[in-house]
């Protein structure tokens, strides 16, 4: 919500007759199939939520006069292997009506319709396959975030966009490099730390980082004095209530939680 104020202050507050030569689009990645329950009436429950979601994110960017779209996170198990989709795009022997056209045929087969409704099947289908992900060590929540982070990537590419900006606050950024470092994964952290990150899908798509310098209580004071309100809440935190609860593991083995809550204390004062 931050981010999206910014944007606001940047092109509709700013007095400045300069043209963007670009298109302007947000995205909320709806993943409330976590809690979608094992009945047809929770399944409702859930799509009524979903629909108050979309209305208060409809409200606040009309307001703003911004372009947006939401789609869910279950979505992610329909999308095609993203290799076809660049080998294609790569395939210096195919006329670009025919590379298009091939493209338009693997996106149609999977049946990739983002909408605000879902299979209830499709649904339990995520929910099984997160709830079975060990969660000592958040292995749970990287698979999470990879998971809304390929979907938008696909997202990108369906429809064009060539730059992703993600809100990353560089506590949240440092997060994921300790995470990273714990896990083994640190080979891509002067990628993942940069303003400028295209080292995903061959540079198919360029992420950008605009608030990688602030720290989460700027973000929070920024928030304060602007009167941002969080119309939507953090699954990561909610799901620190089902983890596997060990009384000798802090945050029940959590490893983002237990360092997000690291930094946080430092700024407390």
């Amino acid at each position: 919500m931050a981010m999206l104020q910014f944007f606001n202050l940047t092109f509709n507050d700013n007095k400045s007759n300069k043209k963007l030569f670009f298109k302007l689009k947000f995205l909320y990645v709806d993943d409330s199939c976590l809690d979608i329950g094992n009945s047809q009436e929770d399944f409702k429950i859930c799509v009524e939520e979903r629909k108050g979601r979309f209305s208060r994110f409809k409200e606040l960017c009309d307001k703003f006069k911004f372009e947006f779209d939401m789609i869910n996170l279950e979505q992610v198990l329909t999308i095609p292997n993203f290799n076809d989709l660049l080998n294609i795009n790569q395939d210096k022997n195919l006329q670009n009506d025919e590379s298009s056209k091939r493209i338009e045929n693997i996106l149609q087969e999977t049946k990739d319709k983002f909408s605000i409704f879902d299979e209830f099947e499709l649904m339990k289908k995520y929910e099984k396959l997160y709830n079975n992900i060990q969660k000592i060590g958040s292995f749970n929540t990287d698979f999470h975030k990879i998971m809304t982070r390929n979907l938008i990537f696909h997202y990108a590419i369906k429809n064009n966009f060539t730059k992703i900006v993600f809100a990353n606050s560089a506590q949240a950024l440092v997060n994921n490099i300790f995470g990273s470092i714990v896990k083994g994964r640190g080979f891509a952290i002067r990628e993942e730390i940069g303003y400028v990150d295209n080292h995903y899908l061959h540079g198919k798509v360029t992420i950008l980082r605009p608030m990688r310098d602030f720290l989460e209580k700027e973000v929070l004071l920024f928030n304060q004095i602007y009167g941002v309100n969080l119309i939507f809440s953090s699954k990561d935190r909610l799901d620190l209530q089902k983890v596997n609860t060990r009384t000798n593991l802090p945050y029940g083995g959590n490893t983002i939680s237990l360092i997000d809550s690291f930094f946080s204390k430092q700024q407390v004062n």
